[in-house]
């Protein structure tokens, strides 16, 4: 059996009406239509599986790479089932829908799938450019009104943002990306949505897009900036990538840190979990057992679960995901 290193991923990308040319134009991420909306930079589910650009599994799906070496490749705190994670990068040249996505205990009883709890890290940003974040003065029957009328201003809570920033949106928190944003997504493996409201926009079909208002309002939570905040941070300490790791998020469902690396930085990866390595800016190498991997802004490896010491050397920003549990 091959020795385990790091995987350098193709990404899955992605068209969306609310899709933009930032990740074709500048990060070379490419599909056969216009305005690309994500890139999904680790998937492993049926449809969307990266596939290996480097090294011995070349070729191969990441799919393929776990399946032959088994769950130790994940981690221990893995518990089984489906692949946790599901990361991306995301490009809105308009507003995305006002939605809200499902816990787990709901998804699983009504979409026979997981919930979707995520955190969004802002790569760039236009001036202007700001997110819906979470419901004020909220009244469900006032709500689902509001929504049908397409008049949900009042109720919407809505923040500027700017590179660097980072958000958590739990289960429950409506949410929408407002347009000229770059980010950075690390979620659950799930792809629920329920959509509150479209802009009135159509699909490649000339229909509006399906929206999902009654499922969106059994799960809406009126959550409080103190509550969100007290769940990004719900898992025990967890041990940093590296002496320079700044921890963003760290809850039941994933950690994700920040490390900027200058010249170089010692990074580890134990038995506990794998490394999810997305670069957001700079290029470098990753060096291990003195094998060069080189990297640029936009590209994500995979880190296999105790692969040990590696060093990452050059000028970069690391978006570091995890499950650390």
């Amino acid at each position: 059996m091959n020795k385990l290193y790091p995987l350098k991923l193709k990404g899955c990308s992605k068209s969306a009406i609310w899709g933009g040319n930032i990740l074709s134009e500048k990060y070379n991420k490419l599909t056969h239509d216009d305005n690309i909306g994500e890139s999904w930079e680790l998937t492993c589910r049926d449809k969307e599986r990266n596939l290996i650009e480097n090294g011995p599994f070349a070729g191969k799906t990441i799919n393929e790479f776990i399946k032959t070496y088994g769950d130790t490749v994940v981690g221990s705190n893995f518990k089984g089932g489906r692949f946790p994670l599901l990361i991306k990068l995301l490009n809105s040249a308009s507003p995305l829908s006002v939605q809200v996505h499902p816990d787990d205990e709901y998804a699983l009883k009504n979409e026979n799938e997981y919930g979707k709890t995520e955190m969004w890290y802002i790569m760039e940003a236009d001036e202007d450019s700001e997110l819906v974040i979470g419901v004020k003065n909220y009244d469900k029957e006032a709500f689902r009104i509001a929504a049908k009328n397409g008049n949900l201003e009042s109720f919407l809570g809505r923040v500027k943002v700017k590179p660097g920033d980072c958000f958590f949106i739990p289960a429950g928190l409506v949410h929408a990306i407002g347009k000229g944003i770059l980010l950075c997504e690390v979620q659950q493996n799930s792809d629920v949505t329920y959509r509150v409201y479209d802009y009135n926009r159509k699909d490649a079909n000339g229909d509006l897009r399906e929206l999902h208002l009654e499922s969106a309002l059994d799960v809406i939570r009126e959550y409080t900036s103190d509550e969100v905040n007290a769940l990004a941070h719900t898992s025990a300490p967890i041990t940093p990538v590296s002496k320079n790791a700044e921890t963003l998020i760290a809850c039941e469902k994933f950690a994700v840190e920040k490390v900027k690396v200058t010249s170089s930085d010692i990074l580890t990866c134990d038995m506990t979990s794998f490394l999810s390595l997305t670069f957001t800016k700079g290029e470098g190498s990753i060096v291990y057992n003195s094998e060069d991997y080189s990297f640029k802004a936009g590209e994500t490896y995979y880190i296999p679960a105790g692969l040990g010491e590696f060093s990452v050397n050059g000028d970069a920003e690391i978006i570091c995901a995890s499950i650390k549990q």
